[in-house]
């Protein structure tokens, strides 16, 4: 006789060939022996055992190298943006207190993560209209907000080989 051992959640845990009937709750008689469906879920009203569901795999992870993070800006905007943070013009101190924390938490981390909710955040508000359109600095004015392109050039272009942080 042939049989089946399920734990307690109806998994298939092993298979028993036996000359003598086995008479216990967990246990199942069936006409051939069940090899196949170790690991399996078992399903005593229809004598029938589905295959455990694989875990959907993580998706990859989004990490690049800081470098190629500021590479993803526009150079133009880039720099508007360091100079600010280095010489706030008048008017602009509450722009340099953001880009110097956004900034920061660039700096203070070995990589850049496109899916952590503080880097979509800094860069959802360069691209929103909290952010000043243009900012003047030594008589020049400069575009400083991302257009939806850019922002989705930044946050949402396919990561390349050079741009991978381990």
């Amino acid at each position: 006789m042939n049989y089946i051992q399920l734990n307690h959640q109806n998994v298939v845990v092993s298979v028993v060939e036996s000359s003598q009937p086995i008479e216990a709750g967990n246990v199942i008689e069936t006409p051939v022996p069940r090899y196949d469906w170790l690991g399996y879920t078992y399903d005593r009203d229809t004598d029938t055992a589905t295959p455990p569901v694989e875990p959907e795999p993580a998706p990859p992870k989004r990490y690049l190298t800081k470098r190629a993070f500021w590479n993803r800006f526009p150079d133009s905007k880039e720099a508007v943006m360091r100079a600010i943070r280095i010489m706030p013009p008048a008017g602009t101190v509450m722009l340099a207190g953001v880009l110097d924390r956004l900034n920061s938490r660039v700096d203070s981390s070995p990589y850049v993560n496109l899916d952590d909710a503080q880097t979509v955040g800094g860069i959802d508000w360069l691209a929103s209209n909290l952010c000043p359109a243009t900012v003047t600095l030594d008589g020049v004015s400069y575009d400083m907000r991302l257009t939806a392109q850019e922002r989705d050039a930044v946050l949402l272009a396919p990561i390349q080989e050079h741009e991978t942080y381990p």
